[in-house]
């Protein structure tokens, strides 16, 4: 007799808590080198914990359980306010960012809109100076102490500086 190179291996899985945003199910695997990956979601404010049960199946014979027991941790809610600012003056952040299980362990802010963060760290209000009138689009993201992000881009007007005119009769 002879034992095939790559039999497939059949994956089989419950899972103990459906507000993790998965449906029971199974995939099969068609060799040993493939893996199965899924996404859980956490819409609430709080970690959720599930069990997930995985039983596998190869040629027919299946395998014994085993469980394997993980935490959905929530995103963080990243929000900010900025202050009136006009061009060539400081202009003040500040972030009343939230989440419900654990806290916020990093602030990364983009002011310029370019997809890099000018500033990363544990500074929740910082400032910044823009030297260009009209509308700035600034972007937050927030990193929790459990790894989870989330990102938040708000416009906001830089007013032009006034410039004084002086009539002067002949």
């Amino acid at each position: 007799s002879s034992i095939p190179n790559d039999p497939a291996t059949i994956y089989s899985w419950v899972h103990s808590n459906a507000s993790i945003g998965l449906t029971q199910g199974s995939a099969a695997i068609v060799n040993s080198a493939s893996t199965n990956t899924f996404t859980a979601t956490n819409i609430n404010n709080v970690a959720i914990n599930s069990t997930f049960t995985v039983f596998t199946t190869l040629n027919g014979c299946p395998s014994t359980p085993v469980n394997y027991t993980f935490t959905v941790n929530p995103l963080p809610v990243p929000i900010f306010a900025s202050s009136h600012t006009c061009e060539g003056q400081a202009t003040n952040f500040a972030s009343s960012s939230s989440v419900g299980t654990g806290s916020i362990a990093t602030y990364q802010w983009d002011f310029d809109n370019n997809g890099s963060y000018e500033l990363s760290g544990t500074n929740a209000s910082p400032s910044t100076t823009f030297l260009t009138p009209g509308t700035h689009t600034i972007h937050l993201n927030t990193i929790t102490d459990k790894g989870c992000s989330d990102d938040i881009a708000l416009p906001m007007y830089v007013y032009p500086k006034p410039i004084p005119t002086i009539a002067v009769d002949d």
